[in-house]
């Protein structure tokens, strides 16, 4: 469609019509005209105006309108201000013309009561000559003329109040108590008529309705003239007392109260989801909180970065204990040497099985290290890799995997004394898992594993078994039963209160005792925070237990 800037560009069909009357563009620029359905358009202007009173029942409106700009608040405010006063003055002239069409329907009637009721005084008067009143017949005369004329008012303010309010108004209820109390009043004045002599008041009673008729006349005629002007001059009862002003400062968006709140509701959940996280995935932090659980705390060692940043699947993992021993890691394990050797006094065997919750405490790093400082100290050491699924001790000595080790032995296939390894290191053999059978728990229940450990108890001071963790499988549990004494190693930072407490309630129904425990990775700086973890052993075998937590392998080194 084309059209002239001034003229107007309509389309019957879809009920658009549009006039430009002022075009200022560049040649070739495009405007975007899109009509909003009109439910669309009221919504959103009523969305965007505010309509308050000032004070309390005061009548005045305070309107405010937002918009994209400060001249088309103040156009659009302006247009609503100007249509309402429009609609109030068409509302005021129509009730003017609906009054004045029901007044000049009663003003012929009014006409004839008139010269009825002035025919019947004349009648009267004639037939009985003078009639004198009297002073108080006058008083009374004056004062029902009065009354009635007051209660014809009453009826035509009622009927324009019946068109505007409801009976309940407050106004409405004004008007229909004082009308009641008129009419008490002239229902009073009636009776006293009614005592004087029946001539005076037949006298009065058509003086009375000869006056009403013309009250009533007059009344009509002076309302309908009322109206008549009133529907001419198209005035409403409403006025704007301000123009619509537009603010000079724009009312959104507040940069400076936008920036407060987002940062304090930055603060504020920020906060709250750290502490939410502290509440869920609460971990042991502390040796207090595993003393809390039943559990004497053997040694606290510190965090190894070495060992933490081995990665998966490296072919030799280190041995801190004869790389520096003077780390305070290998400190810990010299700590943790003395407090073992009371703790092995009542063992049917010097033998100790170092076992965890869930994989990544480090049972497999401190089962090695710890054998070497046992070793250094002189005592005839035999380390055990009892992890017949993904056992990883060889890894730290250099060990091939082909060498047959405690699976072998325990089936037969090889003596113990060729499955053990003397190492470089003095006083130190190991004896590793071998090639990984395709049962290993059916394989470590066999009495085979008890008759080992006595025979090793025999030739060595001190026999260290590492095994899987307690809750991914049942290797650990059958284990615990043919050694002296039983280790947990709690991972900080890692471990759940949880985990510890379902730990030893599998330990303690198979009548196996924890001896103590080992706090691994402790950091007095570190804050708290969530650690992610996983194991999982081969041949298709994967676990879950009551805690939620899903196990995938990754090496066990601290």
């Amino acid at each position: 469609m084309n059209g002239e800037v001034g003229g107007i560009l309509e389309r019957s069909d879809v009920g658009f019509a549009i006039q430009v009357r002022e075009l200022t563009a560049g040649v070739g620029r495009e405007f975007v005209v899109r009509q909003l359905r009109q439910t669309d358009a009221v919504a959103r202007i009523r969305n965007s105006l505010q309509v308050t009173e000032q004070g309390r029942s005061t009548g005045i409106l305070r309107l405010v309108f937002t918009a994209e700009s400060p001249d088309k608040a103040r156009r659009n405010l302006d247009a609503i201000a100007q249509s309402y006063l429009a609609q109030n003055a068409n509302r005021s002239a129509a009730e003017a013309e609906s009054g004045l069409e029901f007044l000049n329907s009663q003003i012929p009637s009014a006409r004839v009561a008139v010269q009825e009721a002035e025919r019947a005084l004349n009648e009267f008067q004639q037939s009985n000559e003078a009639i004198d009143l009297g002073a108080e017949g006058e008083a009374l005369l004056s004062q029902i003329r009065s009354l009635e004329a007051d209660l014809l008012d009453i009826q035509f303010q009622e009927r324009e109040l019946s068109e505007r309010f409801t009976v309940n108004h407050p106004e409405y209820q004004r008007l229909i108590a004082n009308r009641e109390s008129v009419r008490e009043r002239l229902t009073s004045l009636r009776d006293e008529v009614s005592k004087l002599p029946s001539t005076q008041q037949d006298f009065l009673t058509l003086s009375r309705d000869l006056e009403e008729a013309q009250e009533v006349f007059f009344l009509l005629r002076n309302r309908a003239q009322e109206l008549e002007v009133l529907k001419a001059s198209n005035i409403g009862n409403v006025r704007i007392v301000d123009n619509a002003i537009a603010s000079s400062v724009p009312i959104s968006p507040r940069q400076n109260r936008i920036l407060v709140l987002g940062t304090a509701i930055g603060l504020i959940a920020g906060a709250g989801v750290v502490l939410l996280r502290n509440v869920l995935r609460k971990r042991i932090e502390g040796s207090e909180e595993l003393e809390d659980l039943g559990l004497p705390v053997f040694a606290s060692l510190n965090r190894n970065l070495v060992a933490e940043n081995v990665k998966p699947g490296q072919r030799r993992l280190p041995l801190i204990a004869t790389e520096n021993s003077q780390d305070p890691f290998v400190e810990g394990l010299r700590s943790l040497r003395t407090s073992l050797h009371f703790g092995l006094i009542d063992s049917e065997t010097r033998s100790v099985l170092f076992t965890s919750a869930a994989p990544d405490a480090g049972k497999s790093f401190i089962s090695a290290n710890f054998a070497a400082v046992a070793a250094q100290s002189g005592q005839r050491v035999c380390l055990v890799d009892g992890d017949l699924r993904r056992g990883t001790l060889r890894k730290y000595f250099g060990v091939d995997r082909s060498h047959p080790g405690l699976a072998q032995v325990i089936s037969g296939e090889t003596h113990l004394d060729d499955a053990l390894v003397d190492l470089p290191l003095e006083n130190l053999t190991v004896l590793t898992s071998g090639r990984f059978p395709p049962n290993p728990a059916e394989l470590l229940m066999r009495e085979d594993l008890g008759q080992i450990i006595n025979r090793l108890d025999e030739e060595f001071d001190l026999i260290i078994v590492d095994s899987p963790p307690v809750m991914a499988v049942t290797d650990a549990v059958i284990i615990s039963r043919a050694v002296g004494a039983t280790i947990f190693i709690a991972r900080a930072g890692l471990t759940h209160p949880g985990e510890v407490q379902a730990t030893l309630k599998i330990l303690s129904a198979s009548g196996t005792k924890i001896s103590g425990a080992i706090l691994n990775g402790f950091d007095p700086k570190r804050a708290r925070g969530p650690y992610g973890y996983g194991y999982g052993y081969g041949y298709g075998y994967g676990y879950g237990y009551a805690y939620n937590y899903r196990y995938t392998y990754k090496t066990d080194t601290q």
